[in-house]
Formats: C-alpha cells, structure tokens, sequence
C-alpha cells in the first residue's frame, strides 16, 4: 500500500457542489494536484484530475483498485473536515 506523507486541502466558496481541492504527496515523492472535493447527492467524494476530450472528461490521474481509492478519499475527507 502506498503511504500518503503530505495532504493540503483550499476549501472554495462557490455555489454548487464543489466544495474544495486537494493536492497530495505520495511517499515523499509524487505530487498529485487539482484532486476536487464535490458534494454528491448522498454524499461527499473525491474526483481526481481530469482533463476534457472532444467527447468526455478522462481521468489523467487515478488508484488503480478500490482499496486505494477509499485510502486516498478517507485522507483527504479527514484533512478537508479538519481545515
């Protein structure tokens, strides 16, 4: 499992569901940034960076498996209700 050592969250004042971004550091040494913290129908969640397509948005950024992805979401939930 990779280990989260750094998390930063910028919560937003917008309108609409978009409640903050995160950036993150993995093991001292890959960055991610731009990870959008959204208010969904039923819950909070975390969307990683994308970019638009002629057709769709793709994910540039992502976990390759569920156990990741509910990692990285717990940390950067537990940052974001902290800031």
């Amino acid at each position: 499992m990779i280990k989260i050592t750094d998390v930063n969250v910028k919560k937003v004042n917008e309108k609409g569901n978009l409640l903050g971004f995160a950036r993150i550091v993995i093991e001292d040494a890959i960055c991610i940034s731009n990870i959008r913290i959204i208010q969904g129908k039923d819950r909070v969640f975390v969307a990683m960076p994308n970019k638009k397509t002629k057709e769709k948005f793709v994910d540039t950024t992502f976990p390759i498996n569920q156990e990741t992805r509910q990692y990285i979401e717990d940390i950067i939930l537990s940052a974001y209700n902290i800031a």
